[in-house]
């Protein structure tokens, strides 16, 4: 469950990514079966027309029409009902993908970028820095004889200062 909190594995992405390729597919057969639909609809609307041209009294025509007309009426309902779940689909799929941008960008224990999305967003900053000609600083902060921390106290304390320097870090600085 990519809501959890947990770290996304290559499974999960790739489930994520199979998921979406499905639902294209899908989409892809549903457009491709309402286009067919929709020109067998105009190709018979044609052909009643010439019928009603040529059948004076035209009542066989129009019965004809009438229940073509019910018949894509029904279609289209369907698609249309279809289309919108598949948009939901896509809808919760999207969500999913920027649930796993996130995960993927977010160090699990802190909640503070990692070093993946540090290494974006400094060449982006630095980036704009160049164009706009703005200065950039940077802040890089060091725990002091962490390892004597871990080794004194145990990884559990160690990381419950790290959730709470990172926690102090978002509180001062935002979350980036």
């Amino acid at each position: 469950d990519i809501a959890d909190g947990s770290a996304l594995s290559e499974e999960d992405l790739q489930t994520i990514a199979n998921t979406a390729q499905e639902q294209l597919k899908a989409l892809e057969a549903l457009v491709s079966t309402t286009h067919d639909d929709a020109r067998g609809f105009g190709d018979a609307l044609e052909g009643s027309a010439q019928s009603m041209a040529t059948d004076h009294s035209g009542a066989s025509a129009i019965t004809a029409l009438i229940d073509l007309t019910r018949a894509m009426i029904v279609k289209t309902r369907a698609a249309e009902q279809q289309l919108r779940a598949r948009g939901e689909a896509m809808t919760d799929l999207q969500a999913s993908l920027a649930d796993a941008r996130t995960k993927a960008d977010t160090d699990s224990l802190t909640g503070l970028s990692n070093r993946r999305a540090f290494e974006r967003m400094l060449g982006a900053i630095t980036e704009r820095a160049k164009h706009s000609g703005r200065p950039l600083s940077l802040a890089i902060c060091d725990i002091d004889h962490f390892k004597t921390i871990n080794d004194r106290f145990g990884h559990v304390t160690g990381d419950r200062v790290l959730k709470l320097i990172g926690d102090i870090l978002t509180d001062h600085c935002g979350k980036k």
